[in-house]
């Protein structure tokens, strides 16, 4: 059931990205570019805040204007905060990047997960994603990773333009 609903997770952020991107809709510019300490605070924030939401697919998507690279997260109230970095966003120099990354870090895991069209349905599909389970109180933390993710894994520079869109 968890992996079914972090499929979904997945699979709804991508939608949501892809018909704004279709309408020409931008998310919310919200970290101004080379300002790395108002990125951290814009992101905590939003994480602050979807720790208190009581949707079940309530997200926060972290997005660079220039490269759409991303990293997302879901959560909820009385649930943790996960940091969600689907494999299928990255290109391979990028995936052993995140490996070495995450070794490092001695947290997250590459999960895999199986892809269904509905609950209960036959699988159609599998996916890999990378993740790690924040207490809501480790919202700075998963800030922090976040940025570090978009810093080494997608080798951004420190002044890149941050997007935060949200449920």
């Amino acid at each position: 059931m968890e992996l079914f609903a972090i499929g979904v997770l997945i699979g709804l952020a991508v939608l949501v990205v892809f018909y704004r991107r279709r309408r020409g809709l931008a998310a919310p510019v919200l970290g101004r570019a080379g300002d790395p300490g108002r990125k951290r605070h814009d992101i905590e924030a939003a994480l602050h805040a979807l720790s208190t939401r009581r949707n079940d697919d309530a997200f926060v998507f972290l997005e660079d204007v220039r490269t759409r690279k991303y990293v997302q997260f879901g959560g909820g109230e009385g649930r943790p905060i996960l940091f969600d970095l689907p494999a299928m966003a990255l290109k391979p120099e990028e995936m052993k990047r995140a490996v070495a990354y995450f070794e490092a870090l001695g947290r997250g895991s590459l999960e895999t997960f199986d892809v269904a069209k509905r609950e209960g349905g036959v699988p159609i599909d599998r996916g890999e994603t990378y993740q790690i389970r924040f207490s809501p109180e480790e919202a700075a933390r998963a800030a922090e990773v976040a940025l570090e993710v978009f810093e080494r894994v997608y080798r951004l520079p420190a002044d890149f333009t941050l997007a935060i869109d949200e449920n």
